[in-house]
């Protein structure tokens, strides 16, 4: 019962599968009057007056409905209250963050083989089939986008990129009924190096191809190692089922004036894929130094930010870091002191200016932090912080806590499980998600999603706001005595001469 139903629709639902009538419920309610419960079920009362309905009906009846059918009621209700477009972007926001994960059903695809027979087969399956044995795979994508779809997606294209050369082409309508829903959906993909996708904005685009990009469909074109070539199209027929067809070059006229249109569209920009230069991290931090400028700004990530870590700290670490990889002082220092120049302003950014600035913690990620002194995102080429590094940085998230009022500092709570890397909203300029692991190794495919369509800012900053901070955080005060406990752990270690993990057992710098 996943569909957005109306709360009367989804009533009239749970009553038809229970076979409850309305007058046993009217009856089992003690309601004055059975023409109440009708009203109801016609879509004619309040979203307050149907809230004390549900109660009652939990009250009385609770074991004659299943915990999903209940859910059902609670959602609907709750859809009822803010409207569908403000209720989908809500929940598609908490897949984002970790908070709700709706169970992902494997999608199938039904299709004809050689001989005209009906076949069906699982998406992924399908996938894989298609792409073994392929040289080269061009994929045209329209809608479709649901997380489960492209986790499933992900995990068919991930095994073979390393000996396919693959693209993908993604155009996703921009309109804000699915806006927020749609980017939620296309997150499993935003990060490998073969996906391209561009925000279709109805004013932007040809009318007589505006139907075609609100379509669900995946077309493939498959160049085979025997030097063959294929292409088949999944046309999505419901939320988890495609039918294949196998279209022929006649056929891809439309995919051709499709490609001619991306440079109509806004990409959603995978920011910062730099090269294997030394200046590269450098050019980085500058342009996040322009970003947070004057925004304020709202963080969801594991541990300690990068920006916060004290300039004292940093710099000794970062030149140990340069000289491991085999740097001699001449060769780093003029990168150092750029570094230097720029974590400073960003710093003095961050703790002088009066924008507010939201920060959101996870408490398992920053326990791991002051145990072993590694960032979830670490800096690849540097060795962990020591107990007294540790102690130094954490002190200076305490005092911005303390003592600034543009500061607000939250650890979430266990509803909010997010440790997958970070997402940022700088107001009015962009939503980031980025994934945690890659050690910030721009020699690698770094790559960050960078999201600027403003209804979707609007929507995650009033989510963050009205859901995130109230909802699914510790308060204030709560969250600074937890810092304040990390900080007294750090005390210990260092009094004990504990080390941690701190660089006794250095970690391999990638690509040494």
């Amino acid at each position: 019962m996943n569909e957005h139903l109306a709360f009367a629709q989804c009533l009239q639902r749970v009553l038809s599968e229970t076979e409850l009538t309305a007058t046993e419920v009217a009856r089992r309610l003690e309601m004055r009057s059975r023409n109440s419960i009708f009203r109801i079920l016609k879509g004619k009362t309040s979203p307050q007056l149907n809230r004390r309905f549900l109660e009652s009906f939990h009250k009385q009846m609770g074991e004659q409905l299943t915990e999903a059918q209940w859910a059902a009621l609670n959602r609907a209700l709750e859809m009822d209250a803010v409207g569908a477009v403000e209720y989908k972007s809500r929940q598609a926001l908490m897949q984002l963050v970790g908070a709700f994960s709706e169970p992902i059903s494997p999608a199938k695809v039904c299709y004809l083989d050689a001989l005209g027979a009906e076949k069906e087969d699982s998406f992924l399956h399908y996938l894989q089939v298609l792409f073994c044995g392929a040289l080269k795979v061009n994929a045209l994508l329209f809608g479709c986008c649901d997380l489960g779809l492209f986790r499933q997606l992900q995990e068919a294209i991930h095994p073979v990129a390393q000996r396919v050369i693959v693209r993908i082409d993604h155009f996703i309508y921009a309109g804000e009924d699915e806006i927020v829903s749609n980017l939620v959906g296309i997150q499993p993909m935003v990060d490998q190096p073969c996906y391209h996708a561009y925000l279709v904005d109805a004013e932007n685009c040809p009318q007589e191809r505006l139907a075609h990009y609100r379509t669900g469909q995946m077309t493939f074109h498959v160049m085979h190692q025997d030097g063959s070539e294929s292409t088949v199209a999944l046309f999505l027929l419901g939320k988890n089922e495609f039918t294949a067809t196998v279209m022929s070059t006649q056929d891809l006229w439309m995919s051709r004036k499709v490609l001619c249109d991306r440079e109509r569209f806004s990409p959603i920009r995978l920011l910062w894929q730099l090269n294997d230069e030394n200046s590269d991290f450098i050019v980085y931090t500058q342009q996040y130094c322009k970003m947070e400028h004057g925004a304020a700004i709202y963080y969801i990530r594991p541990d300690v930010p990068f920006q916060y870590i004290p300039l004292e700290v940093l710099y000794p670490v970062v030149r140990e870091g340069f000289a491991r990889m085999g740097m001699t002082r001449e060769e780093y220092e003029p990168n150092v002191t750029a570094l230097a120049e720029i974590h400073q302003a960003r710093m003095t950014n961050m703790m002088r200016r009066r924008r507010p600035t939201y920060i959101v913690l996870n408490k398992a990620a920053m326990e791991e932090f002051v145990r072993t002194g590694r960032q979830s995102d670490h800096l690849h080429f540097l060795r962990n912080f020591t107990p007294k590094e540790r102690k130094q940085i954490l002190d200076v998230l305490v005092q911005q806590a303390r003592e600034n009022p543009f500061f607000h500092l939250y650890f979430a709570q266990e509803k909010l499980p997010y440790t997958m890397g970070e997402v940022a909203l700088y107001d009015g300029r962009a939503l980031i998600t980025m994934s945690s692991g890659s050690g910030y190794d721009l020699r690698t495919d770094h790559r960050e999603s960078c999201i600027t369509h403003p209804f979707v800012l609007r929507a995650y900053k009033q989510f963050y706001m009205n859901t995130v901070v109230a909802r699914l955080a510790d308060t204030q005060t709560e969250s600074l005595n937890q810092l304040e406990e990390l900080v007294r752990r750090c005390e210990k270690m260092i009094r004990e001469g504990q080390k941690g993990n701190t660089g006794n057992e250095q970690e391999k710098i990638s690509g040494q």
